[in-house]
Formats: C-alpha cells, structure tokens, sequence
C-alpha cells in the first residue's frame, strides 16, 4: 500500500483508494448512484415563519422541493413552508456534496443570507 502503481496518477490514486473507505455494507445501487455521472444540485430554501435556511443537494431539486414542502423530509416538515432562492448546477454527487458542505459552514451561511436579503427585496 503506501506506493504508486505505475501509470497512475497520485490523484487517481487517492479517488481509488477512497472506494475502499465506503461502508462494507453499499449495495451495488448505491454505489452506483455515489459514482453515476447524472447532474446533481446544491439548493438552498427559506422559511418565512421561522426564518430559516436550509441547505440540501439533489438530482431532483423541483421534486425534492416539493417534497419538503408536503411534510416527507423529517429535518425541514415543522418548517413549512419553504421557498428556493438559490440553486447551483455542480455535476457528480461528490462534487454537489462538497459545496453543499461548503455551504453550511459560516461563510457559506453569509453569502446565502446576503443572497436572501436582494431576493427579498424583489
């Protein structure tokens, strides 16, 4: 282990060996869709009753949306309603889940609330 395989980038290197980080128990579906090259989203939603923000990623965002909005995503139902004020197209879902990462840190959450404070002016 520790030694590069000829021909092979350090990059490629470190992605392949992430695979074997995965839990033991991934079925082929999920690591299917853990590596599929469908176009996943970085959204993030606002409650006006309860002034929050929510930050998710999704292949689906218009479906996902309205699942959040009918009660079926138990981390945002006691906030309903929720609106969309901004979505970003990242690509691969390891890519999505990097920026939504970045997006819930402290500095993420600013630029989302000075994003919200022009999308409430409109």
């Amino acid at each position: 282990m520790g030694s590069i395989p000829v021909g092979t980038t350090k990059k490629a290197c470190e992605f392949s060996c992430r695979l074997f980080l995965l839990p033991s128990n991934y079925n082929q579906t999920q690591m299917e869709k853990l590596f599929s090259q469908e176009e996943w989203y970085v959204y993030a939603l606002f409650s006006k009753n309860h002034r929050r923000i929510y930050v998710g990623m999704s292949s689906v965002p218009d479906e996902r949306l309205r699942q959040h909005n009918t009660g079926q995503v138990k981390s945002t139902k006691g906030y309903i309603p929720w609106e969309r004020f901004y979505i970003e197209k990242v690509g691969a879902r390891l890519k999505a889940r990097e920026r939504e990462k970045e997006l819930k840190r402290t500095s993420g959450k600013r630029f989302l609330r000075s994003l919200l404070e022009e999308f409430q002016k409109v």
